[in-house]
């Protein structure tokens, strides 16, 4: 209780149990004790006055204001006022504890699903202003040092002001800070005083909730190989079933959500709480039975590994379920340890082939392969002995005269021929030639600048699949250029703003005319510098680097973590940036921020 970063740890899981619906709940705690009261009966009441003597008392709750009278004759008649007494006792406790910390942050609406645009309100304790974030980031930073009544504050951190509109699927978390706040401290009491209250953890999704077809079971680890020395040397108390999984694959073609999915039959986990999350199209999911032996043996960079599940996956084969919020059916189907032998203790794990398949095939072996990933599994992530998936990237951008493709295949493997690909041209302003068109990694040259759709496309012999990807074909300095004819060179500023053409281009303002404000923008937030400005999406024909100086005169690149960076906004061939000094400037502090421009080598 001297460490403030655990003594807040302690307040936030004091204030999430007494939350509505949580074991510390009035509602919560009365029930326990109307249950171990139950088990008593009428009969042991009256033994125990018979061998006591000691009559039962009137009470009056002072939360009800209900009045229980001494009984006259009959003991068991008074049970119900000790009763009452013992539950009005645990709540007056429970409130001093309360007293004791800055209160909570409430929020207008549970976890859930909902529309984008819908709103939630938050409610604090008086006097106190909630600070909160929609990036999952904790407000209160580790140490959650207070200077002159003003709190650090993590990076994202905003005041409360009004309802917060969700526009995207968002985790909220969010503090009250009272710089008032003070408790009993000293002997026999804890010596520290936190400011803060305990933390408000709820996730909001605008994505569809996970439904049928859109969720599948796509791996099953159900008789895994045993513990190696170097993971009994982790946990020398591992077994063989410690390292079992299922992984849950979303084959649509959008995001599903997969609060409230419940895992079910063979063994069981329901999402909730901090466990719920968004599976993108093509993304999946690991529930384990540890999580940490999972992260032992395939490392911790494979994802969100959920669990622990309930109970073990039967080595012989038995019924996985997928139900989702309201208990509906998502997926079903029943493995068998005869499908693939060799998934039966000796290390590979039972992989579908076609994740994509009709409801049917995932209940025969057909659509199953023994996993070709080493050491036998490939959570979250495609195993080579699955169809081929070919990933074209993520939107990417460049000068239209030498784009880069970087495209990826997973699976393949379990088809009939090696697997082979191949990029063309869907649609666009113009023409478009790729090479080599048959690699994964390759240049396109596009006639003009423009958004082009190219498809890569994937074969193993025995299914073909494609994946389609958007690139943005920019404009290079030279073809900008000539498109503002009369402007002069790269190096003049035709319209006298200041900036140069090359700028013009870089930060894609008109040449011909003058911008006002002149960009970037510059402002002060919270004591710190940030600068705003519009670039072309990199990679491009522009390096563009922020830099600092405490003199003007003597300018660096930042250290790391000096500056934080915020995509404000992207259209594809262009972003809005927003970087912010996490130094806050002040009185003999100077800190000066500047954006350099150059062409990329």
């Amino acid at each position: 209780f001297r460490d403030p970063d655990f003594y807040q740890k302690y307040i936030d899981r004091w204030q999430s149990l007494r939350r509505p619906g949580q074991p510390f709940s009035p509602t919560s705690l009365n029930a326990l004790i109307d249950s171990l009261n139950a088990q008593i009966g009428d009969e042991a009441v009256a033994r125990d006055y018979t061998r006591w003597r000691q009559p039962k008392r009137a009470w009056t709750s002072p939360f009800t204001g209900t009045v229980y009278p001494a009984p006259t004759a009959n003991p068991v008649q008074g049970q119900a006022a000790e009763i009452q007494r013992i539950k009005d006792w645990m709540q007056q406790r429970a409130d001093f504890f309360g007293t004791q910390w800055v209160g909570p942050v409430t929020a207008s609406l549970p976890d859930s699903n909902v529309p984008a645009g819908t709103q939630v309100t938050l409610t604090g304790p008086a006097d106190a202003t909630i600070y909160y974030t929609v990036n999952g980031v904790d407000p209160r930073p580790l140490g959650g040092a207070v200077v002159s009544n003003v709190p650090a504050l993590a990076p994202g951190t905003k005041v409360y002001d009004g309802p917060i509109t969700l526009t995207a699927t968002s985790r909220l978390r969010a503090r009250a800070f009272k710089p008032t706040h003070t408790a009993l401290t000293g002997a026999n009491n804890p010596p520290l005083v936190s400011k803060w209250g305990g933390l408000l953890n709820v996730r909001y999704s605008t994505d569809p909730p996970a439904a049928a077809g859109t969720l599948v079971v796509s791996e099953i680890q159900y008789n895994p190989a045993a513990p190696t020395p170097a993971e009994l040397a982790v946990n020398p108390l591992w077994d063989a079933d410690d390292f079992e999984f299922i992984e849950l694959y979303n084959p649509s073609a959008g995001p599903v959500d997969l609060l409230g999915v419940e895992l079910a039959d063979a063994v069981t986990f329901p999402i909730v709480g901090d466990a719920a999350l968004s599976l993108p199209p093509g993304g999946s999911v690991v529930i384990a039975e540890d999580p940490a032996a999972i992260a032992a043996r395939y490392g911790s960079s494979i994802g969100p590994i959920l669990g622990p599940f309930a109970g073990n996956l039967s080595n012989g084969g038995e019924a996985v379920t997928l139900r989702g919020a309201s208990a509906s059916s998502i997926f079903g189907m029943t493995y068998d340890d005869a499908w693939q032998p060799s998934t039966d203790g000796s290390g590979p794990s039972l992989v579908v082939y076609n994740p994509q398949g009709l409801p049917a095939d995932f209940n025969g072996t057909g659509n199953w392969r023994a996993g070709a990933a080493v050491p036998g599994g490939s959570p979250a992530a495609y195993d080579p002995m699955s169809a081929p998936r070919p990933d074209g990237g993520a939107a990417p951008a460049g000068p239209f005269t030498a784009l880069p493709l970087t495209g990826v295949l997973g699976g393949g493997l379990g088809g009939t021929a090696s697997p082979t690909s191949e990029w063309s041209l869907v649609s666009g302003p113009g023409s478009a030639t790729i090479t080599p068109a048959t690699a994964l990694a390759a240049t396109a040259a596009f006639s003009t600048s423009g958004a082009y759709t190219l498809r890569l496309t994937a074969s193993d012999g025995l299914l073909t699949r494609s994946d389609d990807v958007v690139v943005y074909a920019q404009e290079t300095p030279a073809f900008w250029l000539a498109a503002h004819p009369g402007i002069g060179t790269l190096e003049e500023d035709a319209e006298g703003d200041g900036l140069s053409n090359f700028a013009e281009y870089a930060l894609q303002t008109s040449p011909t005319a003058p911008n006002p404000g002149e960009p970037p923008v510059i402002l002060f937030e919270n004591g710190r510098q940030s600068l705003t400005f519009t670039r072309l999406t990199p990679p491009s024909a522009v390096v563009y680097a922020v830099q600092i100086s405490e003199d003007m005169a003597i300018w660096r690149l930042p250290n790391p973590g000096e500056v934080t960076e915020e995509i404000l906004a992207t259209d594809g061939f262009t972003q809005v940036v927003k970087i912010t000094d996490t130094v806050a400037a002040g009185p003999g502090v100077p800190r000066y921020l500047r954006l350099k421009m150059t062409a990329a080598p």
